[in-house]
């Protein structure tokens, strides 16, 4: 089990670190300026509430890693422990929902190289943190 979260864990730093990089995918190809159109205004609003979307997401990856080094070593102090298995069975869960946000991150840092660059260097912090504990 805990071979499958750790493959279920790289493929998605991995998945996050290749978003990263393509900052030029879902660039918006609409220059019209046309203030008056709805959809211009729900962009600029959704834009707006995502600002730093992906530094949240970063701090939230790298809390469920420190939660997932704690668990490792728990079990390998009792390998026995049933609780475990629960609480395993929640952290895929978590994987599972931030492998559905990574469309969003990638637009958002799709437009923002600086970002793109300060997102992956974090990302790769968490990756060595990772492979440390291992």
């Amino acid at each position: 089990m805990k071979k499958i979260l750790s493959t279920l864990l790289i493929v998605c730093f991995c998945a996050l670190l290749f978003v990263a990089c393509d900052n030029n995918a879902n660039a918006p190809t609409d220059n019209t300026g046309n203030t008056d159109d709805p959809q211009n205004e729900s962009i600029i609003t959704s834009d707006l509430e995502e600002d730093k979307n992906w530094e949240t997401f970063l701090a939230e990856y790298e809390a469920f890693v420190d939660d997932y080094i704690e668990l490792t070593n728990k079990y390998k102090a009792n390998p026995t422990d049933l609780t475990i298995v629960n609480q395993y069975t929640e952290m895929s869960q978590k994987v599972a929902e931030w492998n559905q946000e990574i469309d969003e991150i990638k637009n958002e840092l799709a437009n923002d190289p600086t970002a793109a660059a300060e997102f992956a260097d974090k990302l790769a912090d968490i990756v060595k943190k990772l492979e440390k504990a291992q």
